[in-house]
């Protein structure tokens, strides 16, 4: 994939691969009902140890500048 040939990374290469640049499309959302929006939101975030500006960023673009983000999915 651009310039990485994937199928020359090791096991633990390819994880970060993975984690770095791909993603899944679910038909469902799968959200924990315990967090709030921005809680899920900020799961995979804090995963890729993104900064809580990036994550707070991430929240308002997601959420198109509604303040939802205090809500819980369910």
């Amino acid at each position: 994939m651009g310039k990485t040939h994937i199928e020359k990374l090791g096991q633990e290469q390819s994880a970060d691969f993975r984690k770095n640049n791909l993603g899944f499309i679910f038909q469902e959302y799968f959200l924990l009902d315990s967090l709030t929006v921005r809680e899920n939101i900020a799961v995979p975030l804090t995963l890729l140890h993104k900064s809580v500006q990036e994550i707070d960023r991430n929240v308002k673009d997601n959420l198109n500048n509604n303040d939802q983000s205090c809500i819980l999915p369910a």
